[in-house]
């Protein structure tokens, strides 16, 4: 098993004793894995983001007296943030 994003999103656990093992006990490569996994979430966070032109939108209307428009776009970045957690230091 590759140690990616994807396959710690599905195999946490897994994937985080292959990082463990690969590193010796070295904290700079275990950062640096993390890192790695960190930026491919970001990448696929980034992909599935409502549009900024969305935020936009909601933030007019927010500050026109509406704050529904906003409430739904935090609420779709609150369900990407969900299905795609940041990984921690391992």
């Amino acid at each position: 098993m590759e140690i990616t994003y994807i396959n710690w999103l599905a195999n946490k656990l897994e994937v985080e004793k292959l990082i463990t093992d690969a590193c010796h006990g070295d904290p700079n490569l275990v950062q640096n894995y993390t890192d790695l996994l960190i930026h491919e979430c970001n990448v696929i966070r980034k992909e599935k983001y409502p549009s900024m032109v969305e935020f936009i939108d909601a933030y007019y209307w927010e500050r026109k007296g509406n704050p529904t428009p906003m409430d739904n776009y935090m609420k779709a970045c609150d369900t990407v943030k969900d299905k795609y957690p940041k990984p921690t230091t391992l």
